[in-house]
């Protein structure tokens, strides 16, 4: 392992063939508990670092016919290093049904039943779109009211008559967000920031939030609510919103008091902290320069941030849309859950096409099985031809 990262494995290494066996097992225990099965099916993903490096394996481990990944450079690796990684990985599971390629083409993906929208598979644009087979699905690999335009056409995608739901993540079978509190857990353990007894301003707009407020409350911190959409929910864990508007005086009369703020606004695209809809930082830094800020999910205006001199995490400024860290900092678990339901959305709509289903047929009936979820009635709205 290159850093202590876990980015690479030598299967000669001790230690790395611990790791191995342990990422072997919980496959295993993740294709049994939702029953993964992918016989038959040719499946797109990438081939990543780190535990997303997994993904692939995991689809040969269910018995995919064949998985056709793409990978390129990244911050993380270039390509040569993932490919020599993905030898090595071969090697230890056994697995000859896995090949790596640099460049998409008209034959590769023409062949896919199942495209993942991983990150070297994206973007699923027109071109891409227009080169699968009528009967392909795409699994969105993440609940869908985290889609990201540039990530993936849907508009196209429903005109072509493509099929695609995505994971829900609170579901009966593998309940992916249970993870949640001790990934927030992590985040201030990383950043070596004490949450106990802490004023915090949380913006949010979306269903971490309720996992955030369970760490804030068993932290005893005084906990104030900022929120559009998700009042229901924040409510339903004793509070009240502070609230509804960023900009307000009701803020500003505040900030003083505040130790902490997290930014969870995620769908939201504004700013939430700088010019845009958010709160300036000039006036945050006048009112309390000591204020820090922990972007979770949701976007702020990093590089005012900086010259401001407010302390602000993560260091590392996250892609527009993405979370601010990884849920890889909690090791290989729940990427290996996620990425394992992510492949079982995948299974169930294109054994529906592939059985004689319509496309929308086939989305009705997959969403029989809890782990599948489907656009919101505004998104189908928004993007339907």
């Amino acid at each position: 392992m290159t850093g202590g990262n876990f980015d690479f494995f030598d299967i000669k290494d001790a230690k790395d063939l611990l790791v191995l066996r342990n990422i072997n097992n919980l496959m295993n225990k993740t294709i049994k508990k939702i029953n993964l099965n992918l016989s038959n099916l040719t499946i797109i993903t990438e081939a990543a670092s780190n535990y997303w490096a997994f993904t692939p394996f995991l689809a040969a481990k269910a018995n995919a016919k064949k998985v056709i990944c793409f990978t390129k450079d990244s911050q993380y690796a270039n390509k040569e290093q993932i490919r020599k990684n993905f030898q090595n990985l071969s090697q230890f599971f056994g697995t000859e049904n896995i090949k790596v390629f640099y460049k998409k083409n008209l034959k590769l993906i023409n062949e896919a039943d199942v495209i993942c929208n991983t990150g070297f598979v994206r973007p699923i644009n027109k071109k891409f779109i227009s080169m699968l087979k009528s009967t392909a699905v795409i699994s969105l690999m993440w609940e869908p009211w985290e889609y990201r335009e540039r990530d993936l056409d849907l508009t196209y995608c429903w005109k072509q008559g493509i099929s695609i739901l995505g994971v829900n993540e609170n579901n009966q079978n593998l309940n992916f967000l249970r993870h949640t509190k001790n990934y927030i857990l992590k985040i201030f353990e990383l950043s070596k920031q004490s949450l106990k007894n802490k004023h915090i301003l949380i913006i949010t707009e979306n269903i971490l939030s309720k996992y955030i407020i369970d760490v804030l409350q068993s932290q005893n911190c005084k906990i104030y609510c900022v929120s559009k959409n998700w009042n229901i929910e924040i409510e339903k864990n004793g509070l009240k919103i502070f609230s509804t508007n960023i900009k307000s005086k009701e803020i500003e009369k505040l900030l003083p008091l505040i130790d902490i703020i997290i930014v969870n606004s995620f769908p939201l695209t504004q700013n939430i902290i700088g010019k845009d809809m958010g709160i300036e930082i000039s006036k945050i830094k006048k009112l309390n320069s000591k204020i820090k800020i922990f972007v979770i999910f949701g976007n702020v205006d990093y590089s005012e941030i900086k010259k401001s001199g407010i302390t602000c995490f993560p260091k590392k400024i996250p892609k527009n849309g993405h979370l601010g860290w990884s849920m890889d900092i909690l090791g290989p678990l729940p990427v290996i859950e996620l990425n394992g339901m992510g492949l079982k959305v995948g299974e169930l709509l294109a054994k529906n096409r592939l059985s004689g289903m319509n496309p929308r047929f086939s989305e009705i009936k997959a969403l029989e099985n809890p782990i599948c979820k489907d656009f919101s009635s505004k998104q189908k709205r928004k993007y339907s031809s």
